[in-house]
């Protein structure tokens, strides 16, 4: 028998955190991810580290992290072919089975076929389409010792549920909801907003989501059944959002490289399946640790090695796992918050395998994110978000009350703005400084600096 896990990543684009119901959506009925979740451990504060895709998978598939600097990036699966195992990609992108670092030992392109009009059930969907194909090739050959990663397009793909779907989602009184199947992109100034317009994109919107939530829920069943057919060990499940999409938030539809919460809160969690109840299993819970979706690499590297290290089953401050039926202890809870900021200068996988780092308190959590090209820089802790461009440009925002940074008050709180841009210039002059970071990084988390107690909350 294979001494060897197995492990699934799926991940959608464009799949905003607040589209699901284990993130606070109401409207959206998301019952699978809702399971999902509850099965899991999810990750309330968990941001994309890169808000075009393909800098996205540059982050995610290989090591060009803060160390990388000058030289040549090694890709993610050099480091799962090291520990003996067989990387499948699974994609209807042909932009991301094309990546660079996309060096997987199988690629399995599915091609969509155009559309021009919206199904007439579920099961002519795209995406219905995609998730038939993914489990017809798990079937062929699913087994220990394999990790999938199965990349979907998400709302970056037709929007072809069925138009009553649509439909559903609006009142009487309200006009017929658009017919459109291509994804929208549209900017606008303030004084030219459509609300008639946004609530048909709104619900465009909703329909597709359910219809993510139902294919999704179709693909689990069904691969729940091949873990208890066709493995004998355990199976890690991580579901991620790449980044997100905005609905009008800030007169924005579509693709949208601000620092805006529709566009950088994404969904992460991670599950495990096992035909055996004695299993090793990730702890369910709700972690307020601030990560990135770089989080992924770590975590999926140590669960691969967790068998070749005899020590993994010990309980530490840094297991990833624990035996099922096991209470989840509050050290267990905060032992996954990554600090990818002390990666090795090289690329060793006994690094990203240990996570042999002090547990940080959650309350002074931050995360850091710069955007180069357009000069901005973004820093959000549980109290504020600030926002910092060209020009002096400032947005500031009282967390976690505005969820969708609708009450600018940078005019109002002086002395936090001043005390968040010193803050920015200290961690980014100590990554500058330390020779361990030799090239900033587009999204970086951040947790050596402490925060003071009034960055972390507000009394009022």
């Amino acid at each position: 028998m294979s001494n060897l896990n197995t492990a699934i990543i799926i991940t959608f684009d464009q799949l905003g955190a607040h589209f699901l119901g284990p993130y606070g959506n109401s409207l959206v009925e998301t019952p699978h991810f809702n399971r999902l979740a509850s099965q899991s451990l999810l990750f309330d504060f968990a941001f994309s580290n890169e808000l075009d895709l393909n800098r996205w998978f540059d982050r995610i598939w290989s090591d060009q992290g803060p160390t990388a600097g000058s030289r040549e990036q090694a890709a993610w699966t050099d480091a799962v072919n090291q520990l003996g195992y067989e990387s499948v990609l699974i994609t209807d992108d042909p932009q991301v089975a094309a990546h660079r670092f996309a060096k997987f030992d199988r690629v399995i392109s599915i091609d969509q076929p155009e559309v021009q009009t919206a199904a007439s059930d579920l099961s002519e969907t795209q995406l219905a389409n995609f998730f038939a194909q993914a489990i017809a090739c798990l079937d062929r050959d699913f087994s220990d010792g394999q990790v999938y990663w199965i990349h979907c397009r998400g709302l970056a793909g037709a929007w072809d549920a069925p138009q009553a779907w649509r439909e559903y989602f609006a009142d009487e009184d309200d006009p017929d909801p658009p017919r459109f199947v291509n994804p929208p992109a549209i900017e606008w100034a303030e004084e030219e907003i459509n609300l008639d317009q946004i609530l048909g994109w709104q619900q465009a919107a909703a329909a597709q989501v359910q219809l993510i939530d139902q294919c999704l829920g179709i693909f689990l069943d069904q691969l729940q059944q091949l873990v208890i057919d066709q493995t004998q060990h355990r199976l890690l499940l991580g579901v991620a959002g790449c980044r997100g999409f905005a609905l009008g938030e800030h007169q924005r539809v579509g693709s949208d490289q601000r620092f805006y919460n529709e566009n950088i809160h994404v969904p992460l969690m991670f599950s495990t399946l096992s035909a055996s109840s004695d299993e090793w299993v990730i702890v369910p819970g709700r972690s307020m640790a601030m990560v990135t979706t770089e989080l992924i690499s770590p975590i999926l590297l140590r669960w691969l090695d967790s068998d070749r290290d005899p020590s993994s089953e010990t309980q530490t401050e840094t297991s990833l796992c624990q035996k099922s039926g096991q209470p989840l202890s509050e050290t267990n809870a905060k032992s996954l918050t990554p600090v990818l900021s002390k990666l090795n200068n090289e690329y060793e996988v006994d690094f990203w395998l240990k996570l042999d780092c002090p547990i940080p308190d959650f309350q002074h959590d931050f995360i850091l994110l710069a955007n180069a090209d357009a000069g901005f820089h973004m820093l959000q802790t549980h109290a504020w978000k600030i926002i910092c461009g060209p020009q002096e440009h400032i947005e500031l925002y009282a967390k976690p009350e505005d969820r969708w940074e609708v009450n600018e008050i940078s005019g109002r709180c002086p002395t936090v703005v001043e005390e968040l841009k010193a803050l920015i210039q200290q961690v980014l002059s100590q990554m500058q400084d330390d020779k361990t970071h030799r090239k900033l990084s587009s999204f970086s988390n951040e947790l050596r600096i402490k925060l003071p107690l009034d960055l972390c909350q507000r009394i009022d």
